[in-house]
This record gives C-alpha cells, sequence and structure tokens, in this order.
C-alpha cells in the first residue's frame, strides 16, 4: 500500500525508451538522445503547435475523469520539443513530447541513466489533436485540446 502523499507510477520498457505513467501524463525517458520530428501540430481547437510553443494548460469541453484535462502549476509551463514514433509506429502512433520551463528558462529534466527525459501523450492518426495517456491504474486518459492556455512568460 502507497503511503499517503505520495503517488505511485508504473513503467514500460521499451526498446528505445522507457514509458513512465503517471497520474498527470507519461514520462518519456529516452535510452539514447531522441531526433524529433519538428512538424508542428494541429490541434482540436484548429490552433498550431509549433517546436517552441509554450502550454500552460490543455481542456476540454468534457469534464469526466476520463477527460481531465492537463494544467502546469501556477510559474511553469510546457514547452513542445517534437513528436517521436512510437514503438508501435506501424499503428502511426506517436509521442508528443514537452520539456518543462519556469519564470528562470527550461528545466532540465536531468537523470543519470536517461540523456533526455520529457513530459508527454501519445497521438493516434486516427484522433489528432487528441491525447491520451494511461495511468498506473492502467486507466486511460484522453486530453482533448479544445480549450489551449498559452504561456506568456514571467508571473502569470
Amino acid at each position: 500500500m502507497a503511503k499517503k502523499g505520495t503517488r505511485s507510477v508504473l513503467v514500460y520498457n521499451r526498446p528505445t525508451y522507457d514509458l513512465i505513467a503517471t497520474f498527470d501524463c507519461h514520462i518519456f525517458a529516452f535510452l539514447n538522445p531522441p531526433e524529433f520530428d519538428e512538424d508542428p501540430l494541429v490541434l482540436m481547437n484548429g490552433e498550431i503547435l509549433k517546436v517552441g510553443d509554450c502550454i500552460v494548460s490543455f481542456d476540454s469541453k468534457k469534464t469526466s475523469a476520463g477527460f481531465p484535462g492537463f494544467r502546469m502549476k501556477e510559474g511553469n509551463a510546457v514547452i513542445f520539443a517534437g513528436t517521436y514514433p512510437g514503438e508501435d509506429n506501424e499503428k502511426g502512433r506517436r509521442l508528443v513530447c514537452f520539456d518543462r520551463i519556469n519564470e528562470d528558462g527550461l528545466v532540465p529534466a536531468i537523470h543519470d541513466e536517461y540523456p533526455r527525459v520529457c513530459f508527454g501523450f501519445t497521438e493516434t492518426p486516427e484522433m489528432p489533436g487528441v491525447f491520451f495517456f494511461s495511468t498506473p491504474a492502467v486507466a486511460g486518459r484522453v486530453v482533448e485540446t479544445t480549450r489551449v492556455v498559452r504561456w506568456k512568460g514571467g508571473k502569470k
């Protein structure tokens, strides 16, 4: 049983990265420096997400446990790093990868075992602009990108 105040994770070992499932998003711990695809993404609301864009939150018109949205704590944002082909890329899935940024700039996610660690989600070709992640309880979550808050930098 987990101690009060702690959150568990579930790790899936892939050939080129470890996928770490959390209750808020996936964490991709790359075993070698990744080469990201830098093509822009079209979000559900029609906005374009380009490499370097900073996001505070992705929200949905739907509000339920299965559609939690994604929100950073005040003073923090994620910066779009690009996409990476998923290990089952024959299905066209890709990893949507973000780095963390705050008022002081880029926050490197450094870990001795991995040259690059990113936050993110999985996107499928059947549902472009819709991000998916699974929790340590193996429950699927959908992050729709119908409401996007972009970070302006500095204090909000």
